[in-house]
């Protein structure tokens, strides 16, 4: 009898996290990477949690390009309660922000729709095409890179990366600066700079591999970009 119960309690354990994975979606604090032709196809995945993904040394995860001939990638994670922003940009010249409300309501609005339209296919992954309304070029990037707007026109380019290369020759990589900013809504000039908080390599075979040199705990979200602003400046003295 013992023996009948573990097992039934094994077996609705396994259903449970079978269910939770099934249940996986698109949604705010994921790390999503969108690779994507602007005149034809988009690929979405959620890569996972993203202070989770910050909070280890290295992580990589599976991926695909698809049907992709050419295209663009990038990745960015959001938080539309507390405001966090995580997006990708130059390895040398820090993105900046917007900030104001006027810069982050159009991503928040825009992630709004694109989440639930992706969610349609349910999981981790989505394939679609970047002409539909709800995608992540008709509701976050019709100018390429803008983030909706929440980018300055300066940076806004250096958000996204080309596959060109990588897709026609079948080799090679590219790497972006994961930024971060503490509140996407700020008015403070010097907290619109983000804050580099780790390095994202996409390789030629679909996988991306993200590198924290230092490690952030999820905790450390907790005490602003101040702290986040002195790992940032740590890692600038490393490479000089």
């Amino acid at each position: 009898m013992l023996k009948k119960r573990i097992a039934i309690t094994l077996a609705a354990a396994m259903l449970t996290l079978s269910a939770s994975s099934a249940f996986a979606s698109f949604a705010d604090l994921e790390l999503i990477r969108v690779c994507y032709d602007r005149a034809g196809a988009e690929i979405g995945t959620d890569l996972g949690k993203v202070k989770d993904i910050l909070a280890a040394p290295t992580t990589t995860v599976a991926g695909s390009f698809g049907e992709l001939a050419t295209g663009y990638v990038v990745y960015f994670a959001l938080d539309r309660t507390t405001n966090e922003l995580w997006a990708t940009g130059s390895n040398t010249v820090p993105s900046t922000i917007t900030g104001t409300i006027y810069g982050l309501t159009g991503l928040k609005s825009g992630t709004t729709s694109m989440y639930s339209w992706y969610n349609t296919q349910g999981g981790t992954n989505y394939t679609g095409l970047a002409s539909d309304t709800n995608s992540y070029k008709g509701k976050i990037s019709a100018t390429q890179g803008n983030m909706a707007a929440s980018i300055t026109a300066a940076s806004r380019l250096n958000t996204e990366a080309s596959l060109a290369s990588l897709i026609t020759n079948g080799s090679g990589s590219v790497t972006q600066t994961l930024y971060y900013w503490a509140n996407g809504l700020t008015t403070i000039t010097a907290e619109k700079t983000g804050v580099a908080v780790a390095t994202i390599t996409t390789n030629f075979d679909g996988t991306t591999t993200i590198n924290t040199p230092t490690p952030i705990p999820a905790a450390f979200y907790l005490m602003g970009s101040g702290l986040l602003g002195l790992v940032g400046l740590r890692r600038r003295n490393k490479v000089a």
